[in-house]
C-alpha cells in the first residue's frame, strides 16, 4: 500500500515537472541574444548597403525586466540605432530594430514607449492569451536562429 502511494506521488510529481517545463518561458542568455543582435545588424547593413557597415557596433547592452526577471535585451548601436531581442522563446526573437537615423533611438523613447510595449507583450504571452500555434512558431524561429550560429 505504501509503495503504491509513493509510486503515485512520484508519477504525479513527474507529470507536474514535464507539464510545467512546457508552460513556462524558455529563457535566452545574454550571449544568445547578442549573437542574434549581431546577425540582425549584419543583415540589415548588408541589405541597406549602409556606408556605416564596417563602423556600426554594439555600444551598450541593457536589460528589460519584469518582476525581477530578465525578459529582453536592448542593444544600443554606435553611431546610432538599436535592436531589441526577446529574452524568452515564446516571443519572436526580434522585437524591434532601428538603423541609423531611422527612428528616435534616444534612451527616453526606448524607456517610455518600447520597453512598456515589450513588457505588455510578455504579459500577454505569459497569461496564455496567445495561441499555442503562435508560441510554437516563435520557438521554431528561435531554434532556427540559434542553429544557424
Amino acid at each position: 500500500m505504501k509503495n503504491q502511494l509513493l509510486n503515485r506521488i512520484c508519477f504525479i510529481a513527474l507529470l507536474t515537472v514535464l507539464f510545467s517545463s512546457n508552460c513556462h518561458s524558455q529563457g535566452i542568455t545574454r550571449e544568445q541574444a547578442r549573437m542574434i543582435a549581431e546577425s540582425v545588424l549584419k543583415n540589415y547593413l548588408t541589405v541597406t548597403g549602409s556606408k556605416e557597415s564596417g563602423k556600426t557596433t554594439i555600444n551598450k547592452i541593457d536589460t528589460i525586466k519584469y518582476e525581477y526577471k530578465i525578459i529582453g535585451y536592448v542593444f544600443y548601436l554606435n553611431p546610432g540605432g538599436y535592436v531589441i531581442i526577446s529574452g524568452f522563446r515564446e516571443m519572436s526573437p526580434i522585437f524591434s530594430m532601428s538603423g541609423i537615423g531611422k527612428y528616435n533611438t534616444n534612451i527616453e523613447n526606448i524607456e517610455t514607449v518600447l520597453k512598456p510595449a515589450f513588457i505588455q507583450k510578455y504579459i500577454t504571452i505569459n497569461s496564455h492569451s496567445v495561441s499555442k500555434t503562435s508560441v510554437d512558431r516563435n520557438r521554431n524561429m528561435w531554434n532556427q536562429h540559434l542553429a544557424s550560429k
